[in-house]
């Protein structure tokens, strides 16, 4: 059964902290692998592969967990080996990847969509994809808004993600 959604609602507006623009060197010492997200309502997200004709691999995760993204991993081995572009589960939180599924994925380039939670994106997650290569961009620090901008209007009340250097 899934947790009660409006609690966790409630929950996440409390833990809610305007972010720092230093907030990534807060906790270097953080890691992945410690306690993975095994609640029902993550692990049952959809998970989306795009392959468009440039031969470029896209994965979209939405908030799925390691329990979910491993039997893809499993089933499609080579397909998710070195992604062009990974939507980073669950805003970056740590408990959703694992150091093994960053190092297999090992994105070019990925994105994180959130508001700059306290916890959120994870300063473990961030440099574990610094780690393998991967250009990492997040709305956490412009507002929470995922704008991927080709050759459309820009749309009101969204901005650019930020690249983390």
């Amino acid at each position: 059964t899934f947790r009660n959604v409006e609690g966790l609602f409630l929950e996440e507006s409390i833990l809610e902290d305007d972010i720092l623009d230093d907030y990534l060197v807060e906790s270097l010492s953080e890691s992945l692998d410690e306690d993975n997200d095994k609640s029902s309502e993550n692990n049952s997200s959809a998970i989306i592969a795009f392959h468009p004709e440039d031969d470029k691999k896209y994965l979209f995760t939405s908030d799925a967990g390691t329990l979910a993204l491993q039997p893809v991993v499993d089933a499609y081995y080579n397909w998710t080996k070195n992604l062009d572009w990974l939507d980073v589960p669950h805003h970056g939180s740590k408990k959703n990847l694992t150091s093994m599924l960053v190092s297999h994925f090992a994105p070019k380039v990925a994105f994180v969509s959130g508001k700059g939670k306290r916890k959120y994106p994870s300063v473990a997650v961030v440099n574990a994809l610094k780690k393998v290569g991967t250009s990492v961009y997040s709305t956490a620090k412009s507002g929470g808004n995922l704008l991927r901008r080709m050759d459309i209007p820009t749309r009101v009340g969204y901005s650019a993600a930020i690249k983390y250097d």
